[in-house]
């Protein structure tokens, strides 16, 4: 005896999604659930005698017009006769309920849609009437441009609204909740017991399109769906038993295809399949109408787009193995219906889980049944010059690929015959005339060439036709097809195919133009670009139409924003960010700590600065930090695998690593849509000085220009953050009293295995992990201002980085060198500074002019410039002196100078012919300055 449990998990087996709660109802009722509401079932309870509970019914999920039923039955044996005879009872008052209650439902839905069809103009325009490129006719428009199509049940002494079907700009259609469908329909024309011809669709711009190709000529039903043709077309030939029918039958054709979508889905398959000697690739859009698409079907997509597998239809068993190594029985055969239409039938097992497809050409086996049965009727599908594997299938889609004379040429020659066998009886209808496929189509592939025209014509059966069954509940509407066109408006002179008008609503839902400019976002890959390369990747008309459409997006260009806050406005922005894709994810990150501390020679004060240098933009995401931080040392030390393969990775696409050619180049893309920067070895040492300005401003400015290659220049909100990584001993030219840089040089290498812990815990999700560490550390009083500290590795950086004048002064006013800071004219200080620079090596000495004016600025506050006059004889001459420290007591200017300058001159002298620095010349220089400055 099955409980509700282990029904829901037979339901499961079958690949059936879980309904609402994870729970099923034994009421009797439909139960609709899943994508689309195409899963069902419905079961019934039966309390024993006994006590216990029998449950009874079906379940399954509806693909076209096969509702996959799969029964829930009771067991011989499992209940009694009496129990048998009581469950009948209560089945048949159920019944009676559920009637009474699908009656009120459907009176409600028809006052529903009158109110909607009242309230709806009779002109406007549709988008959709426009992708399809058909006229309206008998149709109205809502205010919110949704097309209405009026559903009514028809009889000789009048119609009656039953419903309307919505249709939407994206295609998308609905119907009053709960209203009568079966039997509903929309009369395109005027239909009379004398008509010449009745022509019957599923979807109204299949109809409209014929009606179109016909000049309106002849009256056409839209039935809505395959499934409704046949009570449609009962109850029309019981009211119009003279008048010819012709079905406009949808040519559902692509059964392999529909075969390999059940085996990659349902049971699977990584593969492409190869099914009767064709391969039939899937993409993720092939099951987004029926919202089958998640990550398990995309990664099986992905792995099978390489590998090919061939299942046999002929009857025998194929097996396959499955994605997770698991064998699949595939027993797939063509077969034929009683009106010669062929099929498909596969049985798939896998385990447990078997499952029987049938898979019919569903518009071509309806209309050819429902033909049969009404009598006085024809088939005809449309023929297509090369459809290759796309879903072309009914007269629209030939209007729209190939125009509206293919279709006016392809009904010809049926409309011929059937208007030349009216007042002919059965016996001597002339056989149907082949299609001139010469004329209308070219070569026709050989699928399409086996019948002519793609036609079927029933022979003509003037005997009165089996009276309509109405009452059972038919399936839910297959998204039916319809046609578009502007309100009142004539088709364009060029005629563009299904795909294009698909194409234009892509272009138009994804692209938004930036005013001022030629470029535009694309907001599926998240980028900027031309509208020229739009053109070049969807062409020149789509493209047309879209900068042509009035509902076609556009934002100002200063709206085209970089905001990690996200706080502007989405309706008047485009915002580059849209939030990271790692997640914090608690678990171990401490050999990570550890290779830090290490980066930081284990500088408990270093390490923690670090810390909260790296956590405070991800904890207040777009934070500027006004400081940056700079790691140098021997090569493997971890310095990349830290700051790139740790904190990069954190960033996703957010992060970056740039180098030379990056910050030199006049177009810098690169620096869009970015808040974390690895400048790995960014400059040389010839370079140092030339690009300090420029990363300056990277560090600390509000904004910064981006200049993309041959596109439009635009102004970015700067949330660049920068870590310096280099292997020289100077990467960078840091200013004497710099306030923007910390510096760390790093210690010597650990062991290997060190490193190897920290690669394998990274890749165990170490970086997930120390990001949830970030967040979740306390900053204390820190912020984006906070100034670096003043490390031993940054007051040697700052040396290297000095200039050579400044390098002078600085061991001259230590007493590094043998010459004494003490008062001395210009030219003697130039001098010596001249042979410092030679024994130092510095071979592009600046001019005496800077030299002094770069003493004056470094020695501000200790040195002071002077103009003194000297009388030579009868000449009187001016030199120009550094003074350095007070004047002594009792002396004027001119003798303190002159008195040291003598002194230094000595001292000068000994320094041109030495190339070190002895000690015991030192040493007697400081005594002879003591006793100047006495």
């Amino acid at each position: 005896m099955a409980t509700l449990d282990q029904i829901l998990d037979a339901m499961i087996a079958q690949g059936m999604p879980l309904p609402a709660n994870n729970k099923i109802e034994a009421d009797g009722a439909v139960h609709r659930f899943g994508p689309k509401k195409k899963a069902w079932y419905k079961l019934q309870e039966r309390t024993l005698k006994d006590g216990g509970s029998a449950y009874y019914g079906a379940f399954g999920v509806w693909r076209g017009d096969d509702n996959g039923a799969i029964s829930v039955t009771l067991a011989e044996g499992e209940v009694s006769e009496e129990d048998l005879a009581d469950i009948r009872k209560r089945q048949e008052e159920q019944a009676i309920a559920l009637e009474a209650k699908r009656q009120d439902d459907a009176k409600k839905a028809a006052g529903r849609a009158a109110n909607q069809w009242k309230d709806a103009a009779e002109t406007g325009q549709s988008d959709y009437l426009i992708r399809k490129q058909v006229t309206p006719e008998a149709v109205r428009f809502a205010d919110d441009g949704v097309l209405l199509v009026p559903m009514k049940r028809y009889a000789l002494n009048g119609s009656k609204l039953v419903g309307v079907q919505k249709i939407k700009a994206d295609g998308s259609k609905t119907f009053n909740k709960g209203m009568e469908k079966v039997g509903a329909a929309c009369l395109l024309g005027k239909l009379k017991p004398d008509s010449a011809l009745l022509m019957i669709g599923e979807g109204y711009a299949t109809c409209r399109s014929v009606r179109m190709a016909t000049d309106d000529q002849y009256p056409a039903m839209v039935a809505f769906d395959a499934g409704n043709l046949l009570p449609v077309a009962t109850a029309l030939r019981r009211d119009f038993p003279d008048v010819p029918f012709l079905f406009l039958a949808d040519d559902d054709w692509m059964l392999c295809k529909r075969l390999a979508k059940r085996l990659v889905k349902d049971f699977k398959i990584a593969a492409t399949l190869q099914i009767d000697g064709e391969l039939w690739p899937l993409y993720q859009s092939d099951f987004e109408d029926d919202d089958e698409v998640d990550k398990q079907l995309i990664a099986i997509l992905e792995k099978g787009a390489s590998r090919v597998l061939t299942v046999a239809t002929d009857g025998s068993e194929t097996k396959l193995l499955n994605d997770a190594g698991e064998q699949v029985r595939v027993v797939a055969s063509w077969y034929e219906d009683a009106n010669g239409i062929n099929y498909i039938k596969a049985e798939v097992s896998c385990g447990r889980v078997n499952k029987t497809y049938t898979l019919e050409n569903a518009g071509m086996a309806k209309a050819s049944a429902v033909a049969k049965v009404v009598g006085n009727a024809y088939v005809w599908k449309p023929a297509f010059v090369d459809r290759g594997q796309r879903k072309l299938t009914d007269w629209n889609d030939l209007h729209c690929e190939q125009g509206l004379d293919a279709v006016r040429d392809q009904l010809a020659g049926m409309l011929l015959h059937i208007v030349s066998c009216l007042d002919q009886p059965a016996d001597d209808v002339p056989e149907l005339p082949p299609f001139p496929i010469d004329d209308a189509c070219g070569d026709l592939p050989e699928s399409d060439a086996a019948a002519p025209a793609g036609g079927l014509h029933l022979a003509v059966d003037n005997t009165k036709p089996p009276q309509p069954e109405y009452g059972e509940e038919a399936p839910a509407a297959a998204p039916a097809e319809a046609g578009g066109g502007a309100g009142g408006k004539k088709p364009p002179k060029k005629v563009y195919p299904k795909e294009f008008w698909e194409k234009v609503d892509y272009l138009l839902e994804n692209y938004v133009l930036i005013y001022g400019t030629e470029d535009a976002w694309d907001n599926d890959n998240r980028m900027i670009l031309r509208v020229a390369h739009m053109r070049l990747a969807h062409g020149n008309d789509a493209v047309k139409f879209w900068l042509g459409n009035g509902s076609r997006k556009m934002v100002n260009k200063d709206r085209v924003v970089f905001d990690p806050t996200m706080t502007c406005d989405p309706e008047t922005s485009v915002n580059l960010y849209h939030g990271f894709d790692m997640m914090p994810k608690p678990g171990k990150h401490q050999n990570i700590l550890l290779l830090l501390d290490h980066l930081c020679g284990g500088n408990e004060d270093v390490f923690e600065w670090v810390l909260n240098w790296l956590a405070y933009p991800l904890q207040n995401k777009g934070a500027k930090m006004r400081t940056s931080i700079i790691v140098h040392g021997d090569e493997g030390s971890g310095k990349n695998l830290f700051f790139e393969n740790v904190i990069k990775r954190i960033y996703g696409e957010y992060g970056g690593v740039i180098g030379n050619a990056q910050i030199e180049s006049q177009f810098n893309e690169w620096a869009s849509r970015k808040l974390y920067f690895v400048a790995d070895e960014v400059v040389t040492r010839n370079e140092l000085r030339q690009l300090k300005g420029k990363l300056k401003h990277m560090i600390t400015g509000e904004t910064i220009m981006i200049n993309p290659k041959n596109m439009t220049e635009r102004s970015e909100a700067n949330h660049m953050n920068f870590v310096f990584l280099s292997n020289e001993l100077q990467p960078l030219a840091l200013d004497k009293t710099d306030r923007r840089y910390l510096v760390i040089w790093t210690p010597p290498n650990k062991p290997p295995e060190f490193y190897k812990d920290v690669a394998d815990e990274i890749a165990a999700g170490g970086a997930e992990s120390f990001l949830d560490f970030l967040l979740k550390l306390d900053l204390g009083d820190f912020n984006e201002h906070t100034k670096p500290l003043n490390t031993e590795a940054k007051v040697k950086l700052i040396g290297l980085g000095l200039t050579p004048s400044e390098k002078f002064y600085r061991e001259w006013s230590l007493g590094f060198l043998p010459l004494p800071y003490m008062t001395c004219s210009a030219q003697q200080l130039y001098t010596g500074f001249l042979r410092w620079c030679h024994l130092n090596g510095e071979k592009f000495p600046p001019t005496q002019t800077l030299f002094g004016r770069m003493i004056e600025r470094t020695g501000f506050g200790q040195l002071s410039r002077a103009v003194i006059k000297f009388d030579l004889g009868t000449v009187c001459k001016q030199r120009t002196v550094y003074l350095v420290g007070d004047m002594p007591e009792g002396s004027s200017r001119k003798d303190w100078a002159e008195q040291a300058s003598s002194l230094f001159e000595k001292c000068l002298k000994q320094y041109r012919h030495v190339h070190d620095q002895p000690m015991d010349l030192a040493t007697d220089v400081h005594g002879q300055q003591e006793s100047v400055n006495s």
